[in-house]
């Protein structure tokens, strides 16, 4: 990944995320996100295939180059799949140490760029449990919302049923045939074709959540 930097300052900064506790394979140089924007740098979680963090790295940050550099990351935002992914823009320490040559600025809940001190710089490990716990609240609110569809759908096909019978039952007094063996099959298919999509749905999002669940407790371990 080295030779794809275009500056020495990128290369630092590769050396600092190291150095910060960051693996190589959780590091992109210029990850692709969505079709036209390709950050910086992007930390990623491998074992749940989520990006937790992109950073833009300035050789300097006068006000125009941080209006520049805010609207850039508000496009990343929008763009972004990670729920809870944090953005950064990194710039040459006012008062570097052998330490921390850095200083850094965050896009904060009000969508504006936000010192942020260095002690405060997240390590791997806060950032994966960050992005988990906020995509986990994700998938147990789009599971409940599915649920609550699903029981509305229910009761919709059982009223249908229910009043496919009445009319049956009083048809057949009248030996009048409304639901015969071929229409009755085509309802069967029918509810099917309702039922399945939202029982793919459920055993997907009980997968991801699974997933999320096993890689909270790797973190917790770590």
């Amino acid at each position: 990944m080295e030779d794809q930097f275009h500056s020495q300052l990128e290369s630092k900064f590769f050396e600092y995320l190291l150095a910060r506790g960051y693996s190589r394979d959780s590091i992109t140089f210029e990850p692709r996100l969505g079709t036209n924007f390709r950050p910086d740098f992007a930390v990623n979680d491998p074992s749940i295939g989520l990006r937790l963090a992109y950073f833009e790295v300035r050789g300097l940050m006068d006000d125009a180059t941080r209006n520049r550099s805010l609207q850039q990351l508000r496009r990343y935002a929008t763009e972004a799949r990670e729920v809870g992914a944090s953005f950064y823009v990194v710039t040459p320490a006012k008062e570097p140490t052998d330490t921390e040559p850095f200083d850094f600025l965050f896009v904060n809940d009000k969508s504006e760029l936000e010192a942020l001190p260095r002690e405060l710089f997240p390590t791997y490990r806060s950032l994966s449990s960050d992005v988990i716990a906020t995509r986990k609240v994700q998938v147990e609110t789009s599971r409940e919302r599915t649920k609550d569809t699903f029981q509305i759908v229910c009761w919709v096909i059982a009223v249908v049923v229910i009043v496919l019978g009445i009319a049956d039952f009083v048809c057949d007094q009248k030996t009048i045939e409304l639901v015969d063996t071929t229409r009755l099959t085509l309802l069967g298919i029918a509810v099917a074709l309702i039922v399945i999509p939202f029982a793919q749905k459920f055993k997907i999002l009980g997968v991801e959540y699974e997933r999320l669940d096993k890689a909270r407790d790797r973190d917790s371990k770590s």
